[in-house]
């Protein structure tokens, strides 16, 4: 029976592919060269994610800072052996494109030492327009010293796409998120989450992941039903608890009709939330038209919930007596319903004609406050 949980353990250690992270650093196993050999379906998912904001995320950036970060905690080789660009040459692209002549500093972050040649070399090319750091070395480690070279108030961006959950903790991310104007993209190994909750072994490796005590005990028990919105729910819930803006965004496995993993983002920043919540609504609206007319999409279908009515009551009733800002207000909204920037302005229009709350213009607009009634 030991030998047993100890096999299993070895299977569900968070991984979602062989233990990529103890091969040899000189030898490429026929696992490995199939993954990076082409860009497989989820991979384009994630990297549309992280395409589709990076652009307006640096555009804006660049109007009201001198200086930006990136960092890629699992870098990769940067491309795959067909060419295609994987996270950190993607992101090398956009920023050096779309960047407006800031300084704009990239962490890769690779600790297999084969890959991480490659990734120096497909990096080389942009070494002109960006200051590039790569770091042979494993998140973990690394992250201390990341977090250290990026100035205090300098806007920070970090794609963390591990090989499952093991590698990361909360306390991580709850370090970045401590930093001025930060916002992460984190892969949530969903699959491999369900799959640990059976497995005791993994127990307190999980539940690192949560930052959260015997979270894992408790998610086990839980019904297959409940366990498809409580796995990603309690992950989110640690950071809301931290004051932060979060959303999950659900990619279904490209052979069956049932999450995969999720994209989960979080910010303290309500401007950079509204943004990706509204670009995530459009890339849905793309991505259900494509499956309307045949194509198949990965991306879990949503659709706006939320009347304007809903919205006028939540508004009022969460902020009933208070002043806040009007970014705040709408990003609160948009975390609690389907639903876009416009439709909540247009909720909040129509609340100060009721004269249930007063709208006090300042001279930029993101510092416009609301005064509800």
């Amino acid at each position: 029976m030991r030998r047993k949980a100890e096999h299993e353990a070895s299977l569900f250690n968070g991984t979602e592919h062989e233990d990529l992270a103890n091969l040899a650093p000189t030898r490429r196993t026929k696992r490995q060269k199939d993954l990076f050999a082409n860009k497989q379906p989820q991979s384009q998912t994630k990297h549309d994610i992280l395409a589709y904001y990076l652009k307006p995320w640096i555009t804006i950036i660049s109007r009201h800072f001198k200086k930006a970060a990136y960092v890629d905690g699992f870098a990769g080789p940067g491309a795959c052996d067909s060419g295609e660009a994987c996270s950190p040459v993607l992101a090398a692209q956009i920023l050096s494109e779309h960047g407006g002549g800031i300084e704009i500093h990239l962490f890769a972050i690779e600790k297999r030492q084969e890959i991480f040649r490659r990734l120096i070399e497909n990096l080389d090319p942009f070494r002109n327009r960006l200051r590039i750091e790569a770091i042979c070395d494993s998140f973990r480690s690394a992250l201390p010293r990341v977090i250290k070279a990026i100035a205090t108030g300098v806007p920070s961006f970090f794609f963390i796409d591990p090989y499952g959950y093991k590698d990361v903790r909360f306390d991580d991310i709850e370090s970045i998120l401590r930093l001025g104007h930060s916002e992460v993209l984190v892969h949530f190994p969903y699959n491999g989450i369900i799959r640990g909750l059976g497995v005791p072994a993994v127990h307190d490796t999980i539940d690192h992941y949560y930052g959260q005590a015997n979270v894992a005990r408790t998610l086990g028990k839980a019904t297959p039903e409940e366990k498809k919105d409580l796995v990603v729910t309690k992950f989110e819930e640690g950071f809301r608890r931290l004051g932060c803006y979060t959303r999950s965004f659900e990619i279904n496995m490209p052979w069956a009709d049932r999450p995969y993993f999720y994209m989960v983002y979080m910010t303290r920043e309500p401007i950079g939330y509204i943004i990706m919540n509204d670009l995530w609504m459009k890339l849905e609206k793309e991505r259900e038209e494509l499956q309307s007319g045949g194509t198949i999409s990965l991306f879990g279908i949503e659709s706006l919930n939320a009347t304007q009515e809903t919205l006028m009551d939540f508004l009022t009733s969460l902020f009933a007596g208070r002043t806040v800002r009007r970014k705040a207000a709408i990003a609160t909204a948009l975390m609690h319903h389907r639903s876009t920037e416009t439709e909540v302005e247009k909720a909040l229009a129509a609340l100060a004609v009721e004269g249930r709350v007063k709208v006090q213009s300042a001279q930029k607009r993101q510092h416009d406050l609301c005064t509800f009634r």
